[in-house]
């Protein structure tokens, strides 16, 4: 009895045994299964298959965009097209709209381009430019024609609000207008033609406003020619009122022509009343052509300030490098016309040109040796009345303001003495200058005529009391009024390369004698005008 309980207990135990061996082995299996399938899925560099990347999602990119407008002569209409979607998005009738679509679809900080065809004619339409690197292009370039055909048209294109970027290029237009109501830069116009007519919308090339900057601009090859009627219409108007700090150049070529039907009183650059052209301007080749077959009204003026109010307004810099003005309608034959300021009773205006045409740098030559003609003249006369008591009374002078405590005053007296033989030096070298054609013998020449200048007044202060002024005078007048006749020369000669004064020919030639370009000759051209060969006029 004993056996079988004992045989019973062992058996109950090894059923225990096998089944928890059964457990156990089952719960092991399951966690090595766990730990494979981990190391297969997430651990093991064999999950993937071989050749195969990841699968990655891209960030979203702004899309450039790009349209196509032209005219479907078929339908009669203007159509756009997407072309980063291949879609066409809009027809109709007029261009305006298709075109304004167009610009409103491009993303305002992307921009993208707009390319339009030749025949795409919007003579009432105002585009208007309110984003980023917006570009409005023709499909092929332009010839050098200033009207509108084979050209695209657009009546007006209008930059507001803050645009940063973007280019006109190959367009026709009657006005192109950057409104300043935001800051408006690094933007290009290449390739434009424009006509404006002095009505509204109409009104050529226009910088306006006062709230932000225009700057950093670059116009390339711009055709102008004008119509119209009024008083003061412009090609080009600088109205901003807001300084600035970039630049706005005119590269290439910018021509301006009148036509036959401009009427009124046409301006070509015009700086309006209140503004205030900080940021600086420059032309690298200006031309202006007035046409004789222009009916009626006054004569174009090639630059126009208006009148101003306020000190700080005005033109702060402008350059021109070349200039050629050619006027056959009517005089006066001005560049610049300055009206009265009011108000502050002054303004700036700063502008220099590099090359004047010809006809005007030989007018404006001769004037200015005639004028120095006038002031030697006059010195001759004055040196003659003067002369024979001029000592006695500069030297009673002098004790007369030693004595009576007026030293300050004897010192003014020199200074302007000095500055007045400045000017007068001035107005001399001048057209010494065309006289011998090299600002660096001029300036040698100057300096050494400035040192014999210091040696002479050294000479009179120490033998002044023994020196008649009457004879010095007189020797000294002689040796002017020789200059004097080369100056008259000079001018008249000047005169004649204007074509102001017709000549006959060749009066006689001393070449073989004392040449012109020998050094006693170049003494003689500098000092007296000599020629070896004159011209008879």
């Amino acid at each position: 009895m004993a056996v079988d309980e004992e045989a019973k207990t062992a058996s109950e135990r090894k059923g225990t045994s096998r089944r928890t061996f059964v457990k156990a082995a089952l719960a092991g299996g399951a966690s090595a299964a766990a730990v494979g399938v981990a190391w297969t899925q997430f651990l093991s560099p064999k999950s993937q298959p071989s050749g195969t990347p990841p699968t990655l999602t891209p960030p979203p990119v702004t899309q450039y965009g790009s349209y196509l407008v032209w005219f479907d002569a078929t339908a009669g209409t203007f159509r756009r097209k997407n072309l980063a979607t291949g879609v066409d998005e809009a027809a109709d009738a007029n261009a305006g709209p298709v075109v304004q679509g167009a610009v409103d679809g491009l993303n305002p900080t992307v921009g993208g381009e707009i390319w339009i065809s030749n025949d795409v004619d919007a003579d009432d339409a105002i585009i208007t430019i309110a984003g980023n690197n917006v570009s409005l292009v023709a499909l092929r370039d332009p010839p050098p024609k200033s009207w509108d055909k084979p050209r695209p048209h657009l009546q007006k294109i209008l930059y507001t609000g803050n645009v940063r970027g973007g280019l006109i290029e190959g367009l026709h237009c009657r006005e192109i207008q950057f409104d300043g109501s935001g800051n408006q830069e690094l933007l290009a116009l290449r390739d434009v033609s424009m006509h404006p007519t002095s009505e509204p919308d109409r009104q050529g090339l226009r910088f306006l406003g006062g709230a932000g900057y225009i700057q950093y601009l670059e116009i390339h090859n711009l055709k102008i020619a004008m119509s119209g009627s009024g008083d003061s219409y412009s090609a080009i108007e600088f109205g901003n009122s807001n300084s600035g700090s970039g630049h706005i150049t005119f590269t290439g070529n910018t021509s301006l022509e009148t036509e036959y039907d401009a009427s009124g009183s046409p301006v070509v650059i015009k700086i309006s009343t209140g503004a205030e052209t900080g940021t600086p301007i420059r032309f690298e080749n200006l031309s202006i052509v007035e046409l004789g077959s222009r009916k009626s009204g006054t004569a174009v003026r090639p630059i126009l300030l208006q009148s101003q109010t306020d000190i700080h307004k005005g033109l702060r810099l402008m350059h021109i490098d070349r200039l050629f003005f050619e006027q056959h309608y009517t005089s006066p034959h001005t560049i610049v016309t300055i009206e009265p300021a009011t108000g502050a009773g002054a303004c700036w205006f700063v502008l220099t040109i590099d090359e004047l045409p010809e006809i005007v740098q030989a007018t404006a030559e001769g004037i200015a040796a005639l004028v120095a003609v006038a002031v030697l003249t006059w010195m001759l006369f004055w040196m003659r009345r003067q002369g024979r008591a001029m000592k006695g009374e500069l030297e009673h002078g002098v004790d007369l303001a030693i004595s009576s405590g007026g030293t300050y005053a004897l010192v003014a007296l020199a200074f302007v003495a000095v500055i007045r033989e400045g000017v007068e030096t001035a107005l001399f070298l001048i057209p010494v200058v065309s006289f011998n054609g090299s600002g660096v013998d001029t300036l040698a020449g100057g300096v050494l005529g400035l040192a014999g200048a210091i040696v002479t007044g050294w000479a009179i202060f120490v033998a002044g009391r023994r020196v008649n002024l009457r004879r010095f005078f007189t020797v000294t007048g002689t040796i002017l009024i020789f200059v004097a006749a080369g100056l008259v020369a000079f001018a008249i000669h000047e005169f004649g390369e204007a074509g102001l004064i017709a000549n006959t020919g060749i009066a006689f030639d001393l070449e073989g004698v004392v040449s012109e370009t020998s050094a006693v000759g170049s003494i003689l051209h500098g000092l007296f005008g000599y020629r070896s060969s004159p011209t008879v006029f």
